[in-house]
């Protein structure tokens, strides 16, 4: 949408100017007039006179000699009147009865050049001129054909609008190039910004902003705008040399990097020639004419480069991204090529309009593939919206029964007292945990892969971060009577600001990765820290263990998707081979870096690296995992003396089984609970009773768990609008949670939950008297 409402705003520009230019009538009134001296001209070489020569034409001469033309000047000349022609590459003087009256010399110029600047000429006449003699000297630094244009005589103002219209063509393609050039680099800052990067155009904008000043600096109209003609002729010259930069570094990026090395080597190339050539200009060794060919032969180069590597890519089948690039690139470099032979056989009109002609074709191709590339982008959004949904749905309809087993598993492991019942129950606990881990794996790798995976940043504790990652891994490792040692540096400031959430998945999976991997011997944990300011330190989080250790060819691999290494010997290792891929993901997402180093058969060290913003910088001190105090889930799920007689809880799911599971896990709780398998059921009871807590699910049929909320919370009848209320969800992203809080509810628990976390959730959500112990 961007690119075509660019692209309409330009044509109607060029619409708008053409129109002025061509078609409407003069508003301003003629101020005089104006004719060709064509005819009775005597022209003199130093080899050779010429009686009554025909203007304009082109005549051999050596460097050096004086080239004169002469004629008389017709009668009755008045005080507007004057003499008009372009010099071209030659010092000029002219006469009139033999007095010099203008005069044109290349030694007068700031800079080196190797021709005299081309230019207009206006020599003043005033009645005394009339039948004067007229003699123009002409004077050029080297061998070749010699230029000499028309010769105009009138009214100054008339032959000033004779030279515009005659370059009107030029000036209009001049406008449409400049303001293409502005309107697609805003474009492209406004597309870069809408499509987070994954669409520019502002690379080839600029190139074409740099073929439009080009047009403008090197053009017969280039002394309307330039007082200056002599620095203003510096600046082509220097467009041509920087130009192929821009195209190799837009090329480098809808090829998707893939040759890189080749425009990284290009790129470096065309600006050290840029800086040389600065350098060379600067120090009046070289004149800046010298650095054309140079620029061609860099610019075609580019072009080279281009349908080389688009060759390449055909074979590939990857020509889909940017065939109309392509054919945009030897557009211009066929505009290039008409360029060059107007420059070298030019009688007197010189502009841009070829080469310029060529970018605006490519400019155009560019934003045609940029809106192809939007409608795609606008297709993986709609993809990644269903996705999305699709996900949502699977997570509640996946967890919903893992909840019911490990719920009522739970239950059992409490409440049975015979060995081999509990044993056959924690073998389900542990099958429970796998499948829970699997899901959260699956759904986890495609939120990062449509992008949907977003942070949520928060004060947090780092000591207790650390150690609720170490309790979770900790039963693991002590069945594998593996030495677990945590070291945290003592100066590490106790609260930092980040998603704690994901960061706390990157220790977890690592740390479980180091324990998958370990048959037998120790795992070090080491968290660190680099001072980056006041307000920001790297975390620097590290893993090494004693296990099997990655052979050296496939760490290039190791974080790929559903990738696992050395296959043969791990495959009864479980998992999904996502572990590592997500933990590489989360960590680019927190703007980190991962490293692995590792030895096969020695052992495996992880590294990664995050910024962090500081809230606190009061130090951690000293640690010891074995004395720290964390499990807040399980000191709830083994205190038996926990009772809230007094306490009435409201459960609703349209799960049967759910409401079982919260039943049996609050059963020696002594709590009162009443159920309701929808909403409309729950807000007939809470019309009707006082409850202490609400437990509530999301996605039920009919009322969902936000409008079951709202109508709780809001209606006149209801007896709970102050009463917490708890929603019990399968959706566990922290961006989803925030939009829980967001819409009212006190809390969250997210299934499958347990007996401690079920506890913790309702003594952290009562008032002391409603939940007396």
């Amino acid at each position: 949408m961007y690119e075509v409402i660019a692209g309409l705003a330009a044509i109607a520009l060029i619409l708008y100017v053409s129109f002025v230019c061509f078609f409407l009538p003069t508003d301003h009134k003629e101020t005089g007039y104006y004719f060709e001296l064509k005819n009775g001209w005597t022209l003199s070489t130093p080899d050779k006179t010429y009686e009554d020569v025909e203007l304009p034409m082109r005549i051999p001469a050596r460097a050096g000699d004086v080239v004169v033309l002469e004629r008389i000047l017709p009668d009755r000349i008045v005080g507007t009147d004057c003499i008009s022609f372009r010099e071209i590459h030659q010092n000029i003087k002219v006469y009139i009865n033999g007095e010099l009256r203008e005069e044109y010399n290349l030694s007068n110029e700031r800079l080196k050049w190797n021709n005299p600047i081309s230019r207009y000429f206006y020599v003043e006449l005033t009645p005394e001129d009339s039948h004067a003699q007229l003699r123009i000297e002409g004077v050029a630094p080297k061998d070749g054909d010699r230029t000499i244009t028309k010769v105009l005589y009138g009214d100054k103002v008339a032959i000033f609008y004779s030279y515009v219209g005659s370059q009107m063509v030029g000036i209009v393609f001049g406008i449409a190039f400049l303001a293409m050039g502005i309107i697609g680099i805003v474009a492209g800052q406004v597309l870069r910004f809408a499509t987070k990067g994954r669409v520019k155009v502002d690379s080839i904008s600029w190139a074409m902003l740099i073929v439009a000043i080009w047009n403008m600096t090197q053009s017969n109209y280039r002394e309307y705008f330039f007082p200056n003609l002599g620095m203003a002729k510096v600046v082509p010259y220097f467009c041509l040399l920087v130009l192929p930069m821009f195209l190799s570094t837009y090329l480098d990026w809808i090829q998707q990097r893939r040759y890189q090395k080749i425009h990284g080597i290009f790129v470096l190339v065309c600006f050290a020639d840029f800086l040389l050539w600065t350098a060379l200009v600067i120090a009046k060794v070289s004149s800046p004419e010298d650095s054309v060919w140079v620029a061609f032969v860099l610019l075609y180069a580019e072009f080279a480069i281009g349908i080389y590597t688009y060759i390449k890519d055909l074979r590939n089948h990857e020509r889909e991204r940017y065939s109309e690039v392509i054919f945009g690139y030897v557009a211009a470099a066929i505009g290039g090529v008409a360029q060059i032979v107007v420059y070298l056989s030019a009688f007197e009109r010189m502009d841009g309009l070829y080469l310029g002609s060529g970018f605006l074709i490519l400019t155009i191709m560019v934003f045609m593939n940029a809106t192809r590339m939007l409608m795609h982008l606008r297709v993986e959004k709609e993809a990644a919206e269903t996705k999305s949904r699709f996900l949502a749905s699977m997570s509640h309809e996946l967890r919903t029964p893992i909840n019911a087993i490990m719920g009522m598993n739970e239950a059992i492991k409490h409440e049975s007292t015979e060995e081999s019942i509990v044993s056959y129950a924690e073998d389900v606990d542990k099958a429970g945990k796998l499948l829970l881990h699997l899901v959260n794996d699956i759904l986890d790798f495609t939120k990062l892969d449509s992008g949907n995976m977003k942070l949520v940043p928060e004060p947090f504790d780092i000591k207790r971060c650390m150690m609720v990652c170490y309790s979770i891994v900790e039963t693991r490792a002590k069945d594998k009577q593996l030495e677990v040692s945590v070291n945290i540096a003592e100066d590490m400031p106790s609260l930092l600001y980040g998603d704690e959430i994901r960061l706390q998945q990157i220790m977890i999976n690592l740390l479980s990765n180091a324990i998958k991997y370990t048959e037998s011997g120790k795992i070090a944990v080491d968290l660190s820290f680099e001072r980056k300011n006041e307000r920001e330190i790297e975390l620097e989080y590290s893993v090494e263990d004693t296990g099997r250790g990655i052979k050296q060819e496939d760490l290039a691999t190791l974080f790929t998707d559903f990738y696992r290494a050395d296959e043969y010997a791990n495959h009864q290792i479980e998992g999904t081979g996502l572990g590592l891929a997500i933990t590489k993901g989360i960590v680019g997402l927190m703007n980190g870096t991962i490293d692995v180093e590792s030895t096969y058969g020695v052992g495996s060290k992880f590294r990664v690296k995050i910024p962090m913003r500081v809230m606190s910088w009061d130090k951690v001190g000293s640690f010891d995992v074995k004395t720290e105090n964390i499990g807040e889930d399980a000191h709830y799920e083994n205190d038996e003396r926990i009772k809230l007689p007094k306490l009435k809880l409201l459960v609703v799911d349209d799960v049967e089984l759910n409401i079982k599971v919260v039943i049996s896990l609050l059963k020696n709780t002594e709590v009162s609970v009443d159920c309701a398998l929808n909403g409309e059921n729950a807000i007939g009871l809470c019309d009707k009773n006082k409850y202490d807590i609400i437990l509530l699910d999301h996605m039920m049929p009919g009322l969902d768990g936000i409008e079951t909320l709202d109508k709780i919370k809001n209606t006149k009848t209801s007896l709970n609008k102050e009463t917490p209320i708890v929603v019990m969800t399968a959706n566990v992203a922290t961006d989803v949670i925030e939009d829980y809080l967001a819409e009212g509810f006190a809390d969250y628990i997210s299934k499958p939950f347990g007996m401690g976390q079920l506890k913790r959730t309702i003594m952290n959500n009562v008032k002391t008297d409603s939940a007396n112990r």
